[in-house]
């Protein structure tokens, strides 16, 4: 799918008194959402803060990483964009001097530099940006041995979302290897955010965007209320956004059992783990209408794959399970809602909440309470005389009462959930990513199992419980 792309007008000067722009553009309903929430306090604003750990072992070149983010930020609007007061438009500046402070720790102790570095991370997640002055993206670089360094970006997600950051740290390690070899390294164009916020915009008003929306309304006719997990916390305060997160990984066998059994039914890895999910859910709510939040990037759906910006959409999927039924009957039914979801991706969540009728309750959010998302990581990036690992830092906050992240880096698969914790406890919410497992073993010996019948133990703590 292709649409004509309008063509910006410069900006010749700032209004606000800020930097010299280069362009001026309408933000986009998600935006405008994101641009809200960050209205309602710091909390609120820190939930949007997106945040990696670079892990750079080996002799770094500290001027070529300099050089290397530098022409990453110049490459992209997004990265130098920050809201107008009315959070109605973007503002795009034209240049944005690096900041890249070093933090040298090499001095302290191994146990204190360790200590220091998760410091300094929970310090970064735990600042709050500024969306109307920006900028909207920081970076850290910390030194703890002469070869041993940690980057640190941050950003808002208003400008940089997960695919997004997987566009920079791509260029980041191009650009940075061709630095230390001396070589000249040409990259494509960069697409314009400006451009794609038009076209997103121009999408939602063409006929095909009022199919794409007739097919939501359809499918969310008279929705159920969000699943709600059974909490062993009373809740302090109403709309607490304070989070923490928990990680679980998967070991190999499982990782190879899920990919197999998924293959073995024509269905995606995302829609096996998806369909699990669903079912978890159902076996701790009782409920068998569901609605669950799954992201998608809005670069693929626009064909603009090395766009960076605020392009992802949540996609409110509707599973409808049955107890009694085997798990392929989910599985099925689940992979079925994902395509259709996909293929209607370009209505944005923003701009459907509007037109549904739902009951609103201030303690919760809309219609989706709890979001699944598998982030598809490639960490055999390559920079020149650097290993490199990579690790998502932990928010502080969280819009959604349950947000899990698969890390999926073809190697390894990691849970990762964050949950709020005014309503569930760290052992509660340990007690559910264990059911999680269990439930995902059962599923890959056994698809014809009934949903009912899963268990939600694993056979180690069942073997204690019956001791």
């Amino acid at each position: 799918m292709s649409l004509a792309k309008p063509t910006l007008t410069a900006v010749d000067h700032d209004p606000f008194a800020g930097p010299a722009l280069s362009a001026f553009v309408p933000s986009s309903e998600s935006q405008r959402e994101v641009w809200l929430a960050t209205q309602f306090g710091t909390a609120g604003n820190l939930a949007y803060n997106e945040g990696l750990r670079i892990d750079l072992a080996g002799t770094l070149d500290e001027a070529a990483l300099r050089q290397a983010l530098q022409t990453v930020l110049d490459r992209h609007e997004a990265l130098r964009a920050s809201f107008s007061p009315d959070g109605q438009h973007l503002l795009i500046a034209e240049t944005l001097p690096l900041d890249l402070p070093l933090r040298d720790l090499s001095s302290l102790p191994a146990e204190a530099r360790a200590a220091e570095l998760a410091q300094l991370c929970a310090q970064e997640m735990g600042t709050a940006f500024d969306v109307e002055h920006g900028p909207l993206v920081r970076f850290l670089l910390v030194r703890l041995a002469a070869e041993s360094h940690h980057l640190l970006f941050i950003a808002h997600h208003a400008v940089c979302d997960g695919w997004s950051g997987a566009v920079v740290i791509t260029e980041l390690a191009a650009l940075y290897s061709a630095r230390v070899e001396g070589v000249e390294k040409l990259l494509p164009a960069a697409a314009r955010y400006g451009d794609y916020s038009l076209i997103e915009r121009g999408f939602l008003e063409s006929d095909e965007g009022s199919k794409h929306l007739d097919y939501w309304l359809t499918q969310l006719k008279d929705a159920p209320t969000p699943p709600q997990l059974p909490t062993d916390l009373t809740p302090q305060s109403s709309n607490s956004l304070k989070a923490a997160r928990l990680d679980l990984a998967l070991d190999a066998d499982l990782i190879r059992q899920l990919r197999a059994t998924g293959s073995a039914h024509g269905a995606s890895l995302v829609a096996t783990m998806l369909a699990s999910f669903a079912g978890l859910l159902y076996r701790f709510t009782g409920q068998s209408d569901l609605v669950i939040g799954l992201a998608a990037a809005g670069q693929s759906f626009h064909e603009q794959k090395m766009l960076v910006g605020h392009c992802v959409n949540l996609l409110p999927l509707r599973v409808k399970l049955d107890g009694a039924a085997p798990f392929t009957a989910a599985l099925h039914s689940t992979r079925g809602a994902v395509l259709d979801a996909f293929d209607h991706q370009g209505v944005t969540f923003g701009s459907l909440l509007p037109r549904l009728e739902l009951s609103r309750d201030d303690e919760r959010p809309p219609l989706v309470s709890v979001v699944f998302n598998i982030d598809v990581r490639d960490d055999d990036i390559r920079h020149t005389g650097l290993e490199v690992a990579y690790h998502t830092l932990v928010r502080q906050a969280e819009t959604f009462e349950l947000f899990i992240n698969v890390v999926d880096n073809g190697k390894s698969l990691v849970l990762e959930a964050s949950y709020n914790t005014a309503l569930y406890s760290a052992g509660l919410m340990q007690r559910y990513l264990q059911g999680f497992e269990s439930l995902l073993r059962a599923v890959c010996q056994s698809t014809q199992t009934p949903l009912d019948a899963l268990p939600l133990v694993g056979a180690e703590a069942r073997a204690q419980l019956e001791a």
